[in-house]
């Protein structure tokens, strides 16, 4: 078995030696240092060698948004009008194969996992509706090879470097804010919110029992909640070392030059469930401690990334108003974590700072919410600058 080399000072303390069952102890003053083996890649096994790894429902999810986002995309073609009973079927997999639209069957829904441990959810999965029927309302208005959005008017917006985008008549993009809203409200949400909690994770949770070992279900509950969270990130096994990236794999990679998130979101994943497998619950704690910061950092990480790609743009409305809307899905998703760095309050005040209307926004205004979103998370001048 191959070993990653973890360089976090939260986990310098496990030694990389034989995998065991139960916590070894050693002599000197070190007794009592877990040791066990952490793989290089989300791969484990039990005693007898049967794989104890499962996250198929979270690949379903993944799969379904992405497959949502095609439908989505077909609006950006003038005269090609999007269905929203077709898009709101998929947000709850009718049918099991979203009314007909999905390319595969499957038992699991994002609807039923959108903010889920919110008192408003029902509120905020009605929000994702609404959009959706916005986008569907103005892919009806477009015309076959007419380019019409613009200030005032909803349609599609191509410039001669960018697009074809369907946006709204205040440049918004419906497409971003429901493709990355529901990786905030669904994806991030269940991770940190949910998997990562200590109802699912915290030390009265089962590790000892596998759940249905007669039907290859090999793993404890822990074990399992671990998993799903994982599976929520990233359904490649070896990320970062994998072409494979979507979603928030994906962006993670868009801030790793500055932010340094690949490595350390994966390594923590990989530790954590290794410590789960053998009982270190310290070590758990403390990956999972990590993993959320991490990805707090990709999501707002990527809000200025757009940000920045918004001031570069500021002429070219097609790609101005694009990476607006994602920066805007970004931003907002930060609230989708408990225990965010920044506050909802304050993303409510930054979303306001930078406005709803993209075809009005100023390069004053989106350096202020920039910088701020960026010194609140406690990044560098040069990182906000360079994301």
């Amino acid at each position: 078995m191959n070993i990653r080399l973890i360089s976090m000072m939260a986990i310098a303390s496990i030694a990389l030696v034989s995998c065991n069952d139960d916590d070894e102890e050693t002599d000197g003053p070190d007794q009592g240092t877990p040791t066990y083996d952490v793989p290089s890649t989300y791969t484990f096994t039990d005693d007898a060698g049967n794989n104890t790894v499962a996250f198929d429902g979270q690949t379903d999810r993944l799969n379904q948004l992405e497959e949502m986002t095609v439908m989505m995309k077909t609006a950006n073609t003038p005269g090609n009008a999007v269905n929203a009973d077709a898009l709101k079927a998929m947000f709850a997999n009718e049918n099991g194969d979203g009314n007909g639209n999905f390319s595969f069957t499957s038992t699991k829904q994002l609807k039923n996992k959108c903010a889920t441990t919110f008192n408003d959810a029902a509120e905020i999965q009605m929000e994702f509706e609404t959009m959706m029927e916005n986008l569907a309302a103005a892919s009806q208005t477009t015309t076959t090879g007419q380019f019409e959005g613009a200030p005032g008017t909803a349609g599609v917006v191509s410039t001669d470097n960018s697009g074809p985008y369907l946006m709204s008549a205040e440049g918004i993009e419906y497409v971003q804010l429901i493709e990355k809203g529901l990786m905030g409200a669904v994806f991030y949400h269940q991770i940190t919110a949910y998997y990562l909690s200590d109802e699912k994770i915290g030390d009265q949770v089962d590790n000892s029992t596998p759940r249905d070992p007669e039907n290859g279900q090999y793993y404890t509950d822990m074990e399992h909640h671990w998993d799903e969270a994982f599976g929520y990130f990233s359904s490649a096994t070896n990320f970062p070392d994998n072409s494979d990236k979507r979603f928030w794999s994906k962006y993670s990679t868009t801030v790793d030059a500055q932010l340094g998130t690949n490595e350390t979101i994966m390594d923590a994943f990989l530790t954590g469930r290794a410590a789960i497998a053998n009982g270190d619950m310290t070590t758990k704690e403390e990956m999972r401690d990590i993993i959320i910061t991490e990805l707090e950092k990709v999501s707002a990480g990527t809000a200025i990334h757009y940000l920045n790609d918004a001031v570069a743009s500021m002429s070219d409305d097609a790609a101005r108003n694009h990476v607006l809307s994602e920066a805007w899905a970004f931003l907002d998703n930060l609230k989708f974590n408990p225990n965010s760095t920044v506050t909802p309050q304050t993303v409510t005040a930054l979303k306001n700072e930078l406005g709803a209307d993209f075809y009005n926004v100023s390069v004053t205004d989106i350096i202020s919410v920039r910088d701020q979103l960026g010194q609140s998370m406690g990044y560098t001048t040069s990182q906000i600058e360079n994301l």
